[in-house]
């Protein structure tokens, strides 16, 4: 009696599944969420995206709220930078000469005002600065830019730390080397002998590279790490303002009056000696005695 009755329940449950429709699960896909009456896309985002370096406005249920920078004035600072890396995508060579430009001339404006003393501003001497800085700018970002693209190890440390050994082994003393050369050639108007170039290199390059040892490996290695490509120029180049006028003024301080080999030197002839000869002042004549 028991197995009819199973068999009878069993009979009923498989027909009811038979005829019952199933209800298949539904892909996430497929899931709206209402948003305040604007439609959802499915086109998927990018994975990673170097738009901007600042978040644009947030939204709670579809209404956009206050961003934080426009409650303190901010929004043409942030304009301002998402301009210069738009520039800086579209046209990059063009947008870095010109912060170059701009870089080196503010930081011999830097060194003149504040290690002028009582001296005049010499224009001439910050024109000399932007023509170099117009030299190193496009050699200068594809460096940067070939080296950021290099050394894609699996640990992020390693790499960056490899970036950072490279350029201040190679790139850093052939910049200083260059920059130094073309002051000293700028600044004498003429060629200058590579005996001067040595002599004006030693006075400087110990120093120099020095001190680039305490300041640019951890810049660097910031630069590297968290900012995206197209700030990297204008976060480097506002430490390089500082950088550049102390440059400008190790350059100043070392200068030495120097004579041209080509220039003839005038030895003045000796004084001519004057014989004097005095006479005695007592004459003496001779007596002859008569025997």
């Amino acid at each position: 009696m028991s197995t009819i009755l199973f068999n009878a329940a069993s009979r009923s449950i498989f027909r009811r599944l038979a005829t019952t429709p199933r209800k298949l699960p539904v892909p996430p896909s497929a899931i709206r969420f209402p948003r305040a009456g604007r439609p959802i896309t499915t086109t998927p985002t990018p994975a990673h995206n170097h738009t901007s370096l600042i978040p644009g406005p947030a939204s709670i249920n579809g209404v956009a709220t206050i961003p934080y920078y426009s409650q303190y004035g901010l929004n043409p600072i942030v304009r301002a930078f998402r301009s210069y890396g738009n520039a800086q995508r579209k046209r990059p060579y063009i947008t870095q000469l010109l912060t170059s430009v701009a870089i080196y001339a503010l930081g011999d404006l830097n060194a003149q005002l504040l290690f002028g003393g009582d001296e005049k501003y010499d224009p001439l001497r910050t024109g000399r600065m932007v023509m170099i800085g117009s030299v190193f700018s496009i050699p200068s970002f594809v460096w940067f830019t070939k080296l950021g693209q290099s050394f894609n190890f699996r640990s992020k440390i390693l790499a960056i730390s490899t970036r950072v050994l490279v350029n201040q082994i190679f790139f850093t003393p052939l910049f200083l080397c260059a920059f130094f050369t073309l002051q000293n050639t700028f600044q004498a108007g003429r060629f200058v002998s590579p005996k001067e170039t040595v002599e004006k290199l030693k006075k400087t390059i110990p120093t120099a590279y020095g001190n680039s040892c305490k300041l640019w490996p951890a810049v660097t290695a910031v630069n590297f790490w968290i900012v995206p490509f197209e700030y990297r120029a204008l976060f480097g180049g506002v430490v390089a303002v500082g950088w550049n006028g102390y440059l400008s003024y190790l350059n100043q301080a070392s200068q030495t009056t120097v004579i041209p080999a080509t220039q003839p030197v005038e030895i003045p002839a000796a004084p001519k000696a004057r014989v004097v000869v005095q006479k005695p002042l007592v004459s003496f004549k001779p007596v002859v005695a008569l025997v």
